[in-house]
């Protein structure tokens, strides 16, 4: 494969209505051809009732097991008996990775997943893709098999890199795995000039084959200022992505932008 294809994705669409609004005008935009909703959280529902509204734009379950920030928490939505190890004692996911690999039961993986799952497809969400949060199911053998049998039961594929997957793992013949999964490039705390010269050298260097170059954009609002310590960096990356200059960097590099519902189509 010699053309550069490449995914522009949204991950943690729900998360906030900056990130949901965000996602939106960048949908409109024309640069961004994929995106994530991460169920459990507040606005899951509003950007799903959205995308029924507008159900050419290529959007995924992205799959969540763990509370990251501080403030704005959300907890599972499977049924405590059935998913008790992921949650934590103020009745929220956890924080970071260490504990759901450390103490959460693939059994309880299994059943949150298809819980978001299910409540998804409820509110009227065919989804084109499962990912993964934090890349928490790919932390543990258990985990990694709910995420690749409910992608088989569901018949939809999951996000997986080429260099992730093991010697002998059948799970991959009912996805694509990728070439690539990477950002914009460059350390945090830079300003949007900065970090706009990382995303150049980010493109100008993509290989042949598949990357999905993954973004979490959201809006400037009070919201995100109290959730995200560093919002910042996620409002810069809107801001770029909103720039007639970044599509015209993206054309002018001969790069063919696809997404989850053309990627099966691909012959390698």
């Amino acid at each position: 494969m010699e053309k550069k294809y490449l995914i522009i994705h949204m991950d943690d669409m729900g998360s906030s209505h900056a990130a949901n609004a965000a996602g939106i005008n960048l949908f409109k935009k024309g640069i961004v051809t994929s995106c994530s909703v991460m169920v459990p959280c507040a606005y899951a529902y509003d950007f799903i009732r959205w995308w029924k509204q507008h159900p050419q734009y290529d959007t995924g379950i992205h799959f969540t097991l763990t509370c990251e920030w501080d403030n704005g928490k959300w907890a599972p939505i499977g049924g405590y008996e059935t998913t008790k190890t992921l949650w934590n004692p103020d009745y929220f996911m956890w924080q970071t990775n260490e504990t759901p690999v450390k103490n959460a039961d693939p059994t309880d993986v299994y059943n949150e997943l298809e819980a978001q799952i299910q409540r998804a497809l409820h509110w009227g969400l065919v989804p084109t893709h499962f990912d993964r949060h934090m890349h928490t199911v790919m932390l543990n053998d258990g985990f990694y098999r709910a995420y690749t049998s409910l992608s088989q039961k569901y018949k939809v594929p999951f996000q997986i890199t080429k260099n992730e997957v093991k010697p002998g793992d059948n799970a991959v013949k009912h996805t694509t795995p990728i070439d690539y999964l990477i950002g914009i490039g460059g350390g945090p705390g830079l300003n949007k000039k900065q970090k706009t010269e990382c995303l150049r050298e980010t493109l100008a260097g993509l290989k042949p084959g598949i990357t999905q170059l993954t973004l979490h954009p959201v809006m400037d609002t009070p919201e995100i200022q109290y959730i995200i310590p560093d919002g910042y960096e996620r409002v810069n990356e809107y801001e770029i992505f909103m720039s007639d200059d970044t599509m015209e960097y993206i054309k002018n590099n001969q790069i063919k932008l696809i997404n989850y519902k053309t990627i099966q189509n691909i012959l390698f």
